[in-house]
């Protein structure tokens, strides 16, 4: 990798992880403008840094492990591989309400009727069937999967949702609902 490519990996890294801090600091509901500020240029700062210290790293040590390097490449693949496929068969014992109700929770709200009613009001505003909350998500539809994450969000009462296409891929039933 050239230096051009290093630093343009770089700045795409550091974009993407300055949008996503900028767009949770919008989701704080107290919004204090130098604190978002900071966490986005701290996310960025490091998202440009690591990839540049990686390179520099890399470069030093290349002539000590170029004779194996494709098979230390093959091993850091296959874990990662590993680790995604056990992921994919654990069951958490999570179930779509506790779904729904995670970011509720994380918001600091404890009540219990409080994060109920939020999460019947979004369900319902959803279309997503009340039977469905004792399921695991992995048990739903496409669809009810995508309508139990809208119902997430909605339960938390963003002052703005920004939904991009959650219609794409349903049928035309879940389009028109």
């Amino acid at each position: 990798m050239d230096i051009i490519s290093l630093v343009l990996t770089a700045l795409a890294l550091a974009a993407d992880a300055m949008s996503v801090s900028i767009s949770n600091g919008i989701a704080v509901k107290k919004l204090q403008l130098p604190k978002v500020l900071l966490m986005a240029l701290l996310f960025g700062g490091f998202q440009a840094l690591m990839p540049t210290l990686g390179w520099l790293l890399g470069t030093s040590v290349s002539k000590y492990i170029s004779a194996f390097d494709h098979w230390i490449a093959f091993l850091l693949l296959a874990f990662i591989g590993f680790k995604m496929i056990v992921e994919s068969f654990k069951n958490d014992e999570e179930t779509v309400k506790k779904d729904i109700s995670f970011g509720i929770r994380n918001m600091g709200i404890t009540s219990e009727s409080e994060i109920n009613a939020r999460i019947e009001k979004a369900i319902s505003t959803v279309g997503l069937d009340p039977e469905l909350l004792e399921k695991s998500p992995f048990d739903l539809s496409g669809g009810q999967k995508r309508r139990a994450a809208i119902a997430g969000i909605i339960a938390m009462r963003p002052d703005v949702l920004v939904l991009d296409e959650p219609a794409a891929g349903l049928d035309p039933r879940g389009r028109d609902s």
